[in-house]
C-alpha cells in the first residue's frame, strides 16, 4: 500500500470519529436541556421614576409554546407585589396573564425586584421547572 493511500486512511479515519463524536456530544447535550414552556412577551419591566406610596399595576403577557397543557404551581416575590395568575390549565397555544400590583408604601430605594413562576412540572433533572421575571423603578422621595 502506497503511503498517500496509508495518509488518505489516516485522515478519513479521524475525520469520521470527530464527526461521530460531535453528533454524540450534541445528542446528549440536547437530551439534558429542559423543555421550555411558557415564552414571556417581556422578561424585564421599567417601571420608571415612581413616588413612594405609589400603587402600580402592570400586567405580565405569556404564551404556552409547548405541546403539552401547564398550569402555573405559584408566584413569588418580595412583600411589596402581589400577582395574580392563571389558576387553570393553559394549554397549547393559549395565552395568558400574570397581573401584578405593585406597592411602593415601604420602599426607601430605587431597586429591581424578581418575580419568580414555578410551574406544576419537572425538568429533565426533576427540578421544578420556573422562570424569573423582573421589574425595576426608580423611587422619587
Amino acid at each position: 500500500m502506497s503511503m498517500n493511500k496509508l495518509f488518505f486512511i489516516f485522515i478519513a479515519f479521524f475525520a469520521f470519529a470527530g464527526v461521530s463524536y460531535s453528533q454524540v456530544e450534541t445528542a446528549s447535550v440536547e437530551d439534558s436541556s429542559s423543555i421550555e414552556y411558557l415564552r414571556f412577551k417581556k422578561m424585564s419591566y421599567d417601571l420608571g421614576e415612581v413616588k413612594k406610596g405609589d400603587v402600580i399595576f402592570f400586567d405580565i403577557e405569556f404564551k404556552n409554546i409547548s405541546n403539552e397543557p401547564v398550569m402555573i404551581d405559584f408566584v413569588s416575590s418580595c412583600d411589596c407585589t402581589e400577582v395574580d395568575y392563571p389558576l387553570d390549565e393553559i394549554k397549547p397555544g393559549e395565552t395568558g396573564v400574570l397581573k401584578v400590583k405593585f406597592d411602593s408604601k415601604d420602599k426607601t430605594e430605587s431597586e429591581t425586584t424578581d418575580i419568580d413562576v414555578f410551574l406544576k412540572k419537572k425538568d429533565s433533572e426533576g427540578s421544578q421547572v420556573y422562570y424569573t421575571l423582573e421589574y425595576s423603578f426608580e423611587l422619587i422621595k
